[in-house]
């Protein structure tokens, strides 16, 4: 992959280094590129509305700042609330776990659709179409419910009396909402959920030390005291301060060893020194600053969301200055030979990148609009049915207040016309007498 030609300068660079020394290095690079790409993967998964292939900045603002507006939120309210078309982790939603996270409900959706498509083997989209279907009937009411009710009960400030006697009394104003029996009972006193019975059927089976997922067994919720934090209102929706710090330490010790690796790979090349001086250190430096605006992006309205807008672009001068310094490295390391062969590579992984948007990347973002807008048309029929729900009643109430004077003035009528037939009557029975 290259000759013993003469350096193109006095200076030393990697082309003196071993073809050994210098496959090393191009494998390095080429590595790191990969390492990157996974990790933007990673952050569509994890903070990307759906459809969106990257974050937008209202989602970088919702992380690092918090839902401007919106009020305080705890943890556990947070996740059973969200969209369920979020992705099912600690960040997304938790809305899963009472419906297609339970065997009992991919059951029954396995049954309803094999019963409407007449077939034995279902596909995914039939299931979640039966599972949309399910959510509308009693059984999806009665599990919304049970959603509603441990959101009361964290409203109410999760008493730990009610945990510990497996009971929590609903409002009297939600006594009456669907919940599965097996979680209610119902006396002179009001409605009472099994709250702990329920957080352990749908929450505690995988936040268990030897729970069903091994991810979620890392953040164990068998315990009342493991469970109060994640219970109390947080002054803002944005990343927790502890998972601030431990994402900041991962950032800094992890992406600044290969940052300053690559951008010292750059600065021995034999490029020009106009490129390898402001470039060599160029992703270090906005990764710095990147990070510095995380924190920065808490402090108050309109700060803190002006500067969490400005996170995409250190994000962006991140990405660009590491594919500068793996590429042009990557030239500098062979010569012509060499450099053929990376444009061949090059152009193979470009051709595979464009196939794999077309086939998986696109589909996948495709179906993610779609659930999003299901999803949201359904918020807004239920809104227009609520509307027209309390149109009706204060119509009846209009009718009421408008039938209540007619009511008196027949009441009062039929009064009038008592005492004249009285007396009649009483005329009558005094001819009688004379």
């Amino acid at each position: 992959m290259g000759t013993p030609d003469t350096p193109p300068s006095d200076r030393w660079t990697l082309y003196h280094l071993p073809l050994a020394a210098r496959l090393t290095l191009a494998a390095f690079l080429i590595s790191v590129g990969i390492r990157y790409f996974s990790a933007l993967v990673q952050l569509h998964f994890q903070h990307s509305t759906p459809g969106e292939i990257m974050p937008t900045k209202k989602n970088v603002v919702e992380i690092f700042h918090g839902r401007v507006g919106a009020p305080p939120q705890s943890t556990v309210e947070r996740l059973l609330t969200a969209d369920e078309s979020k992705p099912f982790t600690g960040a997304g939603q938790m809305r899963a776990a009472f419906f297609m996270k339970t065997e009992d409900w991919k059951e029954t959706c396995e049954e309803r659709a094999r019963s409407s498509t007449k077939k034995k083997k279902v596909t995914k989209e039939e299931r979640e179409r039966a599972s949309a279907e399910l959510k509308n009937e009693l059984i999806g009411k009665q599990r919304q419910g049970e959603i509603d009710a441990v959101v009361l009960w964290v409203k109410g400030g999760a008493p730990e009396s009610s945990w510990k006697a497996d009971k929590f009394t609903l409002p009297p104003d939600n006594a009456d909402m669907p919940l599965t029996p097996s979680y209610a009972q119902k006396d002179d006193e009001g409605t009472h959920v099994k709250i702990r019975t329920l957080l352990k059927e749908r929450c505690i089976r995988c936040h268990a030390k030897e729970g069903e997922d091994a991810g979620a067994a890392k953040y164990p919720l068998e315990e009342f005291t493991q469970w109060k934090p994640y219970t109390q209102v947080k002054a803002s929706s944005a990343m927790s301060i502890e998972k601030l710090s431990q994402t900041t330490h991962v950032h800094l010790l992890g992406f600044s060893m290969l940052y300053g690796l690559t951008g010292l790979i750059l600065a021995l090349t034999s490029l020009p020194a106009w490129i390898r001086l402001p470039l060599a250190p160029l992703a270090l430096v906005a990764q710095v600053i990147d990070i510095s605006l995380w924190w920065l992006a808490r402090l108050d309205a309109p700060t803190g969301p002006m500067l969490a807008e400005m996170i995409p672009v250190t994000g962006a001068i991140v990405a660009a200055a590491l594919g500068l310094q793996i590429l042009l490295s990557l030239f500098s390391l062979f010569r012509w030979f060499g450099n053929v062969v990376l444009v061949i590579l090059i152009a193979v992984a470009i051709g595979g990148g464009y196939g794999l948007y077309q086939r998986v990347i696109d589909p996948h973002l495709d179906k993610e609009r779609k659930a999003l807008e299901a999803t949201q048309a359904k918020d807004v029929k239920k809104d227009d049915k609520g509307k027209d729900q309390k149109k009706g009643g204060d119509a009846k109430k209009d009718n009421d207040k408008d039938a209540a004077p007619d009511k008196d003035k027949g009441d009062k009528n039929d009064g009038v016309k008592k005492d004249d037939d009285g007396k009649k009557d009483n005329d009558k029975g005094d001819k009688k007498g004379d």
